[in-house]
């Protein structure tokens, strides 16, 4: 099992931002994903009104992992770790795309785009 993560330099919604495909392997896991769209508070704060206008937000967000394997098949792989990740980016930008900028366990600086959701 590993978990869902970034394809390139594209994120899709829920999935691990700044976390390559196989970086962490295992056969047991726990996951947690927090996130908050401030929407127009953080705009309001500043006195900036035109990205209300335009329909851009703020989101800023944590990611948690728990990752261990107890299977005799992955025995060479050692990722029985904690992994987190931190994220803050702009969202709505042309009504569909995200940018996002995470910080990890790994100590990695990590940009990432996806497309905002339709509903």
């Amino acid at each position: 099992y590993t978990p869902q993560t970034a394809l390139g330099v594209y994120s899709p919604f829920g999935t691990f931002k700044a976390l390559r495909p196989y970086q962490l392997i295992g056969d047991k896991s726990i996951a947690v994903h927090l996130e908050h769209n401030w929407r127009k508070t953080f705009f309001d704060m500043l006195g900036i009104y035109f990205p209300v206008a335009w329909n851009i937000e703020l989101t800023t967000g944590v990611n948690g992992l728990r990752i261990w394997n107890s299977s005799g098949y992955l025995s060479n792989i050692n990722s029985n770790k904690y992994y987190w990740e931190i994220y803050s980016g702009i969202s709505g930008i042309l009504g569909i795309i995200n940018i996002n900028a995470a910080y990890n366990s790994f100590k990695n600086v990590v940009v990432r785009f996806e497309f905002s959701k339709f509903f």
